[in-house]
Formats: structure tokens, sequence, C-alpha cells
């Protein structure tokens, strides 16, 4: 048996309704074996010889795509991803400053223990010199008159 597919329509709109496979030598009310042609979206009529229909760009322009408003979870979880963005640019940051920190504590470090051998180095030589003087000066002790 041969078929045919035949597009129905509303009998009083004119509206296209579905498309529907038929025995090649039917025929059913309400239709016509001419096929909707891509392209078409919205309201798709028959006018008696062709379908009309509004074109993907018509059809948008009367019926703008609604960005979907994101429930109170989502939004919960977009705020919790945000926030744990900030705290890792925070922490990376904080390393950072932790890192920089240390070299200086360690150069300081360093600066104080050489400050420390020159500082023994400085008293090395103040003794020495007390030393000298010492050995110079006559271990005499004076004594002033005293006025009575």
């Amino acid at each position: 048996m041969q078929t045919k597919v035949v597009y129905v329509y509303d009998e009083q709109t004119k509206v296209f309704k579905y498309p529907r496979v038929i025995a090649a030598t039917a025929t059913l009310p309400n239709s016509t074996e001419a096929p909707v042609p891509d392209g078409l979206w919205g309201k798709i009529v028959w006018t008696g010889e062709k379908w009309v229909g509004q074109t993907k760009e018509e059809y948008l322009a009367e019926h703008p795509v609604k960005a979907p408003k994101p429930t109170p979870a989502e939004e919960l979880q977009a705020n919790a991803i945000k926030d744990l963005a900030t705290l890792k640019v925070a922490h990376q940051s904080q390393q950072s400053l932790n890192a920089q920190l240390m070299k200086e504590n360690a150069q300081l470090k360093v600066q104080n223990t050489n400050q420390a051998q020159l500082n023994a180095n400085l008293m090395k030589q103040l003794a020495g010199l007390k030393v000298t003087v010492d050995s110079l000066t006559p271990a005499q002790t004076t004594t002033q008159p005293q006025n009575n």
C-alpha cells in the first residue's frame, strides 16, 4: 500500500496542526499535500494556496527570549562560588605577603648576626685599648685635700 503525507490545519483558523500519513488514494478534510516550508516560525497558516508564517527574526523580535530568573538555590550557589573566588585571591595575596615577610626576616637575621660580630670585634678592640691606656697611666690614686 502506498502512502502520502498530508498537512492538517484547523478548519476555522487554518493554523497548521500536524502532519499525517494516509493512504495514497485517501483524502482528509482540512489538509493539503503542500508541505510546510522550512524556516517558518510562530503561527503557520494555510491561505488556500500556500503556507505563510513569520521568519525566525520576525518571530524573535515579537517574542524576545527572556533570561530565566535564577532560583534561590542557584543564587546561593553563585554567591558561594563568587565568595570562594574572592577568598582564593585573598589567600594568594596573603601567601605572597607571608613569603615577602619571611624573606625580610631572614635578611634581618643575617644583618643582626653581622652586627653582633661587629660589636664583638669592637669590644675586643676597646678591651685592647683599655689595656694600653692602663699601662700608660700610673696606677696611683690621687686624693684631694679636704677643706675644713
